[in-house]
């Protein structure tokens, strides 16, 4: 009797040992219920496609996923499909836990292009490092971003987004318009961004191009706080800024706009049809607050150099060698979220998120020549040494 009831009880545990293999392998997480609580754990490259199936769950990130053989093995000729749409957003939270998602790109003839393609409702993205893979790009239409190439108030009205102890380094570019090295687009979205920075250069034919937020619309709260920029910035028509294009509302009564404490260390800003500026490009009606910003005194606005001060456009000027010591960050949290070696580091690099995946090298602003094609590469960001130096089309 025993033996006969003793079977089925061990068959089932192999059942259930065999589902979970499976359910592992099919990408459903390696623990977790998708609670706030008890959020769903991502191990690999399969379970991070498989977010886009439950887009209001939580998610916490085991380690670091490398994107190359996932996009080589199911969409080498277009790269990540982002997490999420227009119409269907992520609006659950997202917890990096320290880890980086690297090798990532996606180069689409569509609109909403980054890790996630839209986010909606009250979504936290923390702790992450997003690194798109060398010699590709996060680049679609319009609203693209390394993280998030759209922030939106579909379906249910203006909630708060926030990015927190989040970095992206790569090339971002937008055939039309609004690109950020963050996040693309936010449309009626309340954003804070704390301890955040991005690295790399930010493309766009159209308006709305910055190193962490290319464009806002709508009468909305948003909150930049000790964050930074590294970028070149190239925006072909409309408003550039070295942290934020452009902010605009059709009312803006309620519109609250604040950067605070940041540091824009871009190389060059170019923008074809405006002026631009090293912190902002452009907001409506004047209505910003700017406190304690600082701006690199290098940085090249359509090749020439400006001034500012810590309350306006162009943040107070900070030579190269003031921006490798930790005393320009006065207002940083050098304890919890930053840390500033500097025999390793030019630039601060948040300490809670794996430091290996962060630019190592120093970085040296004053230094030109790193791209001896700079000069031919045009808005598309296509090196055309054919038309430009005649040189032979094999």
């Amino acid at each position: 009797m025993t033996k006969q009831l003793l079977n089925p009880i061990i068959i089932i545990v192999i059942l259930c040992l065999f589902s979970v293999h499976l359910n592992a392998a099919n990408g459903i997480f390696g623990g977790g219920n998708g609670t706030l609580e008890t959020p769903f754990l991502i191990e690999d490259a399969a379970d991070l496609r498989a977010v886009g199936n439950n887009l209001s769950a939580n998610y916490k990130l085991a380690n670091d996923i490398d994107l190359s053989v996932w996009i080589a093995s199911n969409s080498p000729a277009k790269g990540w499909t982002p997490i999420g749409d227009a119409t269907t957003p992520f609006s659950g939270t997202f917890d990096g836990n320290g880890h980086v998602i690297f090798n990532i790109w996606s180069t689409q003839t569509a609109n909403n292009i980054g890790l996630f393609g839209a986010i909606s409702g009250t979504v936290t993205i923390k702790k992450l490092g997003v690194i798109v893979a060398e010699g590709y790009k996060m680049k679609g239409i319009e609203n693209i971003g390394i993280v998030a190439g759209l922030a939106t108030n579909v379906p249910s009205g203006t909630l708060d987004v926030v990015f927190d102890q989040v970095f992206a380094i790569g090339t971002v570019e937008a055939t039309s318009k609004f690109a950020g090295g963050i996040l693309g687009f936010n449309n009626w979205m309340n954003i804070t961004m704390t301890n955040c920075y991005a690295v790399g250069n930010v493309l766009s034919a159209g308006n709305g191009t910055g190193g962490l937020l290319g464009n806002s619309w709508g009468s909305v709260r948003i909150f930049i706080d000790k964050c930074y920029s590294q970028n070149d910035i190239t925006c072909n028509e409309g408003s550039v800024g070295g942290l934020v294009g452009a902010v605009s509302a059709s009312v803006t009564a309620n519109l609250e706009v604040a950067v605070s404490n940041c540091v824009a260390i871009n190389k060059t800003i170019t923008a074809q049809t405006t002026a631009g500026g090293r912190i902002y490009g452009w907001v409506k009606d004047g209505k910003i607050v700017l406190i304690n910003n600082k701006a690199y005194a290098g940085m090249k606005i359509n090749n020439a150099t400006v001034s500012g001060a810590a309350n306006n456009i162009h943040g107070l000027d900070i030579t190269e060698d003031e921006l490798s010591q930790q005393s320009t960050y006065d207002t940083w949290d050098f304890t919890s979220f930053w840390q500033m070696p500097n025999n390793n580091y030019q630039l601060p690099v948040l300490k809670n998120i794996n430091t290996a995946k962060q630019p190592l090298k120093k970085l040296y602003l004053s230094f030109q020549g790193d791209n001896p094609f700079k000069d031919l590469v045009g808005i598309s960001g296509v090196l055309n040494v054919v038309e430009q130096c005649g040189a032979n089309p094999n």
